[in-house]
């Protein structure tokens, strides 16, 4: 009989667990966009974004919710990638994971970044002008290796800018953490303001 009790009290406590465990891994799926000739992007929903340098094309990684609300639009050398923030009753989006973009590309002339997770620009694209505007990301970790800059960057919780550009304008506001001791910025003029802590 002592056995039998511990046995159902063990059951009873390892079977929820079990489940629980079954379903908090949500099985992720990717789409495969190819963006050659594409050198403008225009980014806007939660999601952690990767640009790196390699062949031209774009992953996006999440769960088919996730992918679903992520919708693309091209314009010639453009591509402009959104999320929406409502279902298709018109109800707010529940709470979700963040989806991965994963771009590989040669050059990028501009690039727009709006309410991201995270936005990072890998080292080893070279570039010979860039309009960078970015707002309200949460973590922004920038390398730039790019002979003229044209930049807004705003409403941003942490902010790290690393490599070099000869010339251009740098704007940057509503930062809480900005780091760019790793940036040469030559010519560039530089105008901050609104920065809780620098380095």
């Amino acid at each position: 009989m002592k056995r039998l009790f511990i046995a159902t009290v063990l059951l009873l406590v390892v079977q929820p667990f079990t489940l629980m465990a079954q379903t908090t891994d949500p099985v992720l799926v990717s789409r495969d966009i190819d963006i050659a000739n594409i050198n403008s992007f225009h980014l806007s929903g939660w999601a952690e974004v990767v640009i790196m340098p390699g062949t031209p094309r774009m992953v996006i990684t999440g769960t088919e919710e996730d992918l679903a609300r992520i919708h693309e639009q091209r314009d010639g050398s453009s591509i402009k990638l959104w999320e929406e923030e409502v279902d298709n009753d018109g109800s707010s989006v529940p709470s979700r994971s963040t989806p991965q973009v994963l771009i590989y590309c040669s050059g990028i002339k501009e690039l727009s970044a709006n309410g991201l997770a995270q936005l990072q620009l890998a080292e080893g694209l070279l570039l010979s002008t860039l309009t960078l505007t970015i707002d309200g990301v949460a973590q922004a970790d920038i390398h730039l290796e790019v002979n003229k800059i044209q930049a807004r960057i705003s409403g941003v919780a942490n902010l790290s800018l690393s490599g070099k550009t000869d010339s251009g304008l740098i704007n940057v506001s509503g930062i809480g953490r900005y780091d760019a001791r790793s940036f040469d910025r030559g010519q560039a003029i530089l105008q901050a303001s609104g920065i809780a802590s620098a380095r």
